[in-house]
């Protein structure tokens, strides 16, 4: 997922803050019991709603853009919003946890991407202070659901599918409907990675159903891990001729390794899930990336605000009622709007 500065506007206020508490929360056993301790304490005003939210860094593309959007969110709909960074480490999301809800008194509390083990600590913690909590990762089992919204973010299927289905189509067009994919996956404990590869697969064979994937495995966070694995690969399987990857990191290791082992871009492509400015100005330039989707952190943020300051006011209204899974759907970056997208990433 820019710097920004404290913003006040009338009775606005975002700030920042670091986690610097040690220790857990707490040291008992996980509660069985299907209601919270302590409900949450509705309030008259959106200016009462104080939202916590647990990010990895302010320097990734997909956060800086839900920072701002959560920034101008709230200067239009009043609520406070305090975000808090575990400096790229799950561990530390307990630790902004119980800041944010001892110290600074959030009554709703987002935490992207959190292990089930933090969840569940994070997760006593609000049945404890009678705080709403969303998560943005789609963990395989959630065993308390009071309080609890458990997705608000984008549908990985969805844009698996959807990426997929561009795929084939462009297989069918560039390269007569055959190819030979590799598709660089991540480890599992991620639900979202699997839901995005599985959907690419579905949404292949509807338009290149003569496609076949040769290998698929993981790639890595670090790029140029990709790059060496992918130039390896590629030189293992000299037939491969297309490379769908679920991160955005795994397209740009092999998107450089395409460049160095001197592939063409006329029988060469690589499509993914994700993007940087690198991926964009590779579809712009007719490069090795086709296509990739992309999350819309703007509309995940108006989301979850929304359905923040109902819970908090009590209206029961349709997205509160059905805010047990919010999905947000992607977008598709070709090269017909890919000019859309670069113009983003450069504010």
């Amino acid at each position: 997922m820019i710097l920004f500065s404290i913003v006040i506007v009338c009775i606005v206020s975002v700030s920042l803050i670091g986690c610097t508490i040690t220790g857990s929360p707490t040291g008992e056993s996980i509660k069985t019991s299907t209601k919270a301790e302590v409900q949450p304490k509705l309030v008259s005003s959106p200016s009462e709603v104080n939202i916590g939210v647990i990010l990895s860094n302010n320097t990734d593309d997909f956060e800086k853009r839900l920072i701002e959007s959560m920034n101008k969110e709230s200067q239009e709909l009043r609520p406070k919003v305090t975000f808090a960074f575990n400096e790229s480490n799950p561990d530390k999301n307990v630790e902004c946890a119980q800041d944010l809800i001892v110290n600074k008194k959030v009554n709703v509390l987002i935490v992207d991407s959190p292990t089930k083990e933090s969840f569940d600590k994070i997760l006593d913690l609000a049945w404890k202070n009678g705080v709403y909590l969303f998560n943005t990762e789609t963990l395989k089992e959630i065993d308390r659901l009071d309080l609890v919204i458990q997705y608000v973010g984008s549908d990985n299927s969805e844009g698996g599918y959807k990426v997929g289905s561009k795929t084939g189509q462009l297989i069918s067009s560039e390269f007569g409907g055959k190819a030979d994919l590799i598709i660089l996956d991540m480890p599992q404990e991620k639900v979202k990675y699997k839901e995005r590869a599985n959907s690419f697969l579905l949404g292949i064979q509807q338009y290149a159903r003569e496609a076949k994937v040769v290998l698929r495995t993981n790639g890595s966070e670090s790029i140029e891990e990709v790059q060496k694995m992918v130039e390896d690969l590629l030189n293992q399987y000299p037939d491969v001729n297309v490379i769908f990857s679920v991160t955005k990191e795994s397209t740009v290791g092999a998107l450089l390794a395409a460049e160095k082992l001197g592939k063409d871009p006329a029988n060469f492509m690589i499509t993914g899930y994700d993007a940087t400015k690198e991926i964009f100005e590779s579809i712009r330039d007719g490069g090795f990336v086709r296509a990739v989707v992309v999350d819309q952190p703007d509309e995940i943020a108006h989301r979850m605000l929304i359905i923040a300051i109902d819970l908090m006011n009590g209206n029961k209204t349709l997205e509160v009622e059905q805010a047990q899974r919010q999905w947000i759907l992607t977008a598709l970056v070709t090269k017909d709007n890919v000019n859309d997208w670069l113009s983003k990433s450069n504010d």
